[in-house]
C-alpha cells in the first residue's frame, strides 16, 4: 500500500511539472527603424495531452503612445491609430481554447517609431493557463536603432541551413561583439544544447538531435536579442 501511494504522488508531480504551456521565448526584442514596422514574437505551444484555456492582461507598457503601436494575440490585434492600446486590453482577456497537439500560435508587437524620439521600452503581459491554474510573464522589448544591445533585426545574423540535418551554421555580420551565447531548446522548453558564439562564422551541430522543431535563442549580457525557429530533419 505505501508503494502505491508513493507511485500515486510521483505520478501527480509528473502531471504537474508538465501541465503548462510552452513558450519560444519568455522576452524577445524588436529594433526600432523610422519608417519600418519591425516585429517581435513569441510562439505559444499546447504540447499537453488536454485542452487549455487562457487569458492574459498588460501589465506594464512603457511605449511612447505617439509610436505606431500593434500587438497581436490570440484572438484580436490592437492598435493604437484611435486610442491608446492599453486602454482596451485591462483585465482578463479571453483567448480561444488552445488544443492538445494544435496550431501554434504567434503572439507579436510591431512598433514603427516614425519621427519620435527612440527610448528603450517594453511591453509586458501576464498570461494565465486557467486550465492548470499557472501563470507566465511575457515580455516584448523595443530597443533604440542605435542600441548596442540588438543585432537581430539588422542583418547581423545570418543562420542557415533551415531545416538542417548535420549543422546549423551562425554568421555574424558586421557585429559589434566579439562573442554571443546561444541556447537551443526544443518544443517544451527543454535546453538541448548552449554555448558561445564567435566572431564571424560558428557551427552548432546537430546530427545527435532528434528530428523536429527547436528553437535557437542568441543572448546578449544575458538579454535575449534573437530568437529563430530551427526544423531538424
Amino acid at each position: 500500500m505505501k508503494n502505491l501511494v508513493l507511485f500515486l504522488v510521483a505520478l501527480v508531480f509528473v502531471n504537474i511539472s508538465v501541465a503548462q504551456l510552452t513558450f519560444s521565448s519568455k522576452k524577445v526584442s524588436l529594433q526600432m527603424e523610422p519608417g519600418e514596422d519591425n516585429k517581435a514574437t513569441i510562439e505559444i505551444f499546447n504540447n499537453t495531452n488536454y485542452d487549455i484555456d487562457l487569458e492574459w492582461e498588460l501589465v506594464s507598457n512603457d511605449l511612447n503612445e505617439n509610436w505606431s503601436i500593434q500587438f497581436c494575440e490570440c484572438n484580436t490585434c490592437y492598435t493604437n491609430d484611435f486610442a491608446p492600446i492599453d486602454q482596451v486590453t485591462q483585465g482578463g482577456m479571453s483567448c480561444p481554447t488552445m488544443s492538445s497537439g494544435g496550431p501554434n500560435a504567434a503572439w507579436y508587437l510591431i512598433v514603427d517609431p516614425g519621427s519620435e524620439p527612440q527610448t528603450y521600452a517594453e511591453w509586458k503581459i501576464v498570461v494565465e493557463n486557467i486550465t492548470d491554474r499557472l501563470y507566465d510573464t511575457l515580455t516584448f522589448a523595443a530597443e533604440p536603432t542605435n542600441s548596442i544591445n540588438t543585432v537581430s533585426r539588422t542583418g547581423e545574423i545570418s543562420v542557415y541551413p533551415n531545416p538542417a540535418s548535420d549543422i546549423v551554421n551562425v554568421k555574424l555580420l558586421n557585429s559589434k561583439y566579439e562573442s554571443l551565447d546561444f541556447t537551443l531548446m526544443n518544443v517544451v522548453g527543454k535546453q538541448v544544447l548552449s554555448g558561445r558564439l564567435n566572431t564571424g562564422q560558428s557551427e552548432i551541430p546537430t546530427s545527435d538531435l532528434n528530428s523536429g522543431i527547436y528553437f535557437l535563442n542568441i543572448k546578449s549580457n544575458g538579454s535575449v536579442i534573437f530568437n529563430e525557429k530551427l526544423i531538424v530533419n
